[in-house]
């Protein structure tokens, strides 16, 4: 299968490079606007590069994307993937503005688009089992949930080469870069589209830029769930701290890494412990396996849509400047 990597500056593209050859396959080329980060990529990566992707799409005709960006470009990025009618995976948040981004996500349903969202979370080892169990209709009710994406400072945004991150018109601060994956994963285990914001805030004088350093909101679903999250840029150095809460009328699930945890039943006190390794590689490896045998996209774009929204209403709520983009 013939697969491209769109805006290869990105931070996270490094490893889907890396996922793609685990699969057995190797992009047979990649694109970035940026000519820095372009530069920055081809000592890593100096297959066939170009500057535009609508560009190297008409050139290559590759048979899948998987496609990142600038936050605030993204919307149109996927817009333009999908009038083009190419399968594609999209790294979040997909933008920052769910009204943009609900028309897309329309005309990709309209034509039966092979188009996904990269919330790899889903596929790890905890959420993949908990999934599991929600389909088998196992998992009971959710009461409470509890998620933590607290990562090292904003400095690594700017040694990485993508100082938009500091930018909250662009990057939108922690709220849109950690909360795709906190979010979505609540209302999907909750099989809910959406939830009502009871409270948020936020601390931006940490770091003295302008975007947020910490985020904190608590949400409920109309069937009642209560989801409470952090998200922020407060450890130190390079150091990340992920948890995770599930409480449900059957079971109590947690995790301190976000990836391994452990499940306890209420009714017997039997206990599950489940361990694996974090499922990049595995994402992409099923994403190319679902295009091949016609299968949808692991995650769909409307769940990015409904996450989004949650997020749009969060950032209304909260104090700093990321919250105005």
């Amino acid at each position: 299968m013939k697969t491209a990597i769109v805006e290869a500056g990105h931070w996270h593209a490094p490893s889907y490079f890396a996922a793609l050859k685990s699969a057995g396959h190797e992009a047979s080329c990649w694109s970035e606007s940026d000519p820095d980060a372009r530069a920055r990529r081809q000592q890593e990566h100096p297959g066939k590069v170009y500057d535009d992707y609508r560009r190297m799409i008409d050139a290559e005709r590759p048979e899948l994307i998987l496609a990142f960006g600038v936050h605030d470009e993204m919307t149109q990025i996927a817009a333009d993937l999908v009038d083009m009618a190419v399968s594609f995976s999209m790294e979040k948040p997909m933008g920052l503005a769910p009204d943009a981004l609900e028309p897309v996500v329309r005309a990709a349903e309209q034509k039966g688009a092979f188009a996904g969202a990269d919330l790899v979370m889903r596929q790890h080892p905890i959420f993949a089992r908990l999934g599991e169990l929600r389909d088998a209709g196992e998992l009971g009710g959710i009461k409470a949930y509890r998620f933590t994406l607290l990562a090292g400072g904003p400095q690594r945004y700017v040694d990485w080469g993508v100082e938009w991150m500091l930018q909250p018109e662009r990057s939108g601060g922690p709220l849109f870069n950690f909360g795709p994956h906190s979010v979505d994963l609540f209302l999907w285990l909750c099989g809910e589209d959406g939830a009502d914001i009871i409270a948020a805030d936020a601390i931006s004088d940490l770091h003295n830029v302008a975007i947020d350093d910490y985020v904190t909101f608590t949400v409920r679903t109309p069937r009642g769930a209560i989801g409470v999250f952090e998200v922020g840029y407060t450890m130190p150095q390079e150091a990340a701290q992920q948890g995770m809460c599930l409480i449900t009328d059957t079971l109590v699930a947690t995790s301190s890494d976000g990836t391994n945890g452990d499940i306890v039943w209420h009714q017997d006190d039997r206990a599950e412990k489940i361990e694996g390794k974090p499922a990049r590689d595995s994402f992409v490896a099923e994403t190319i396996e679902r295009l091949q045998t016609g299968r949808e996209p692991i995650v769909p774009l409307r769940a990015m849509l409904n996450t989004l929204r949650v997020l749009r209403a969060v950032g209304t709520r909260v104090t700093g400047e990321s919250s105005k983009t």
